[in-house]
């Protein structure tokens, strides 16, 4: 198992695959190499922490294939679904 893949089962944001990858990417390659397992998940679970507070902050959030607004979740495949109308004159 990778280093990555360890960390990802570490940290409860690791259920969420593209909100791992997008705070994993968001981690320098020094500290990925330097740190441990345990010590990677800390760092994701405190970014991961930071996002969180932005998205209560927001009242809306983007979360792999779901979209929150003021406290109502919408699936993106509904909104992709939805036919845009021409404007009638």
């Amino acid at each position: 198992m990778t280093k990555v893949e360890k960390v990802s089962k570490m940290s409860p944001i690791g259920k969420y695959p593209q909100t791992f990858a997008a705070i994993w990417a968001g981690i320098e390659d020094e500290l990925k190499q330097r740190l441990t397992t345990r010590e990677l998940a800390l760092v994701v679970d405190s970014k991961s922490r930071s996002y969180q507070q932005g998205k209560a902050d927001a009242r809306a959030w983007v979360e792999d294939d779901l979209l929150g607004v003021d406290g109502k979740i919408i699936p993106l495949a509904l909104i992709k679904s939805i036919k845009k109308r021409e404007k009638v004159e």
